[in-house]
């Protein structure tokens, strides 16, 4: 770890952006720090992005589509939650 800013000397931001881009990803700015969803992997062979998002991007057709996603991993005990455009057929979901 490098050393800088941070508690203990740790410069988180750094080791944030050295971790994104071990996984490929190269972002023009930093994340927000309360973002509905965040990417976390894309592949180098196609571009395709992974993100982790809350319930309000995955409730939001407006929000998804802005990240041109259509596959959502629902990661909630049955019952909790809701799986928002289940009957869309443009949406997968993998339960």
């Amino acid at each position: 770890m490098r050393r800088g800013g941070g508690a203990g000397g740790v410069d988180y931001a750094q080791e944030g952006r050295e971790l994104l881009a071990s996984v490929n990803l190269k972002l023009d700015s930093a994340p927000a720090r309360y973002a509905d969803s965040n990417p976390i992997y894309q592949s180098p062979e196609t571009g395709a992005t992974l993100y982790v998002g809350n319930a309000t991007c995955a409730n939001s057709s407006e929000k998804l589509a802005a990240i041109n996603v259509k596959r959502i991993v629902f990661c909630q005990q049955p019952g909790e939650g809701k799986m928002s455009f289940r009957k869309d057929p443009s949406f997968t979901y993998l339960a």
